[in-house]
């Protein structure tokens, strides 16, 4: 029983994710992107060290680096394209997630749900960021209702 609540909580988390990083495209410019990541708990930002470069990136897609030896701000012009990119690969994770937990409870699993997995997975593959937010929010309102039940 606790290990199905985890494996939800994991997947809550990894929505939650998901649409931060498609709101974060939305942005006006790269700092009120990183704002609007950092303020969310766990954020998906991540934050390394490569060379003499401090890299700034989500998920795997860099999107400010810091020279430190020289005190030079490196930022990626395309940074929405790696905003997005990361977004449908929160979204795919989310996806195999969720396929994984419906196919593990086969018909226990709630229709909503089931229905929720095969659209979400058709979605990743398309990329499609609008229909991706849609079904992620609604993914995440199922998920309250099992929560709350």
């Amino acid at each position: 029983m606790e290990a199905g609540r985890a494996r939800f909580e994991q997947l809550r988390l990894g929505v939650e994710e998901a649409l931060a990083l498609i709101e974060a495209c939305r942005a006006s410019t790269l700092l009120d992107a990183l704002r609007m990541l950092s303020s969310g708990a766990p954020g998906p930002l991540r934050a390394y060290v490569v060379g003499e470069e401090l890299v700034v990136a989500a998920g795997s897609y860099s999107l400010l680096g810091v020279s430190i030896g020289e005190g030079r701000v490196r930022m990626w012009e395309d940074w929405r394209d790696r905003l997005a990119a990361a977004a449908r690969d929160a979204a795919s994770a989310v996806a195999k997630r969720l396929m994984t937990i419906t196919l593990d409870r086969g018909e226990e699993a709630p229709a909503e749900l089931r229905d929720v997995a095969g659209k979400l997975a058709a979605a990743v593959e398309k990329g499609d960021l609008g229909e991706l937010e849609e079904l992620l929010k609604r993914l995440r309102s199922e998920l309250q209702g099992i929560a709350g039940a």
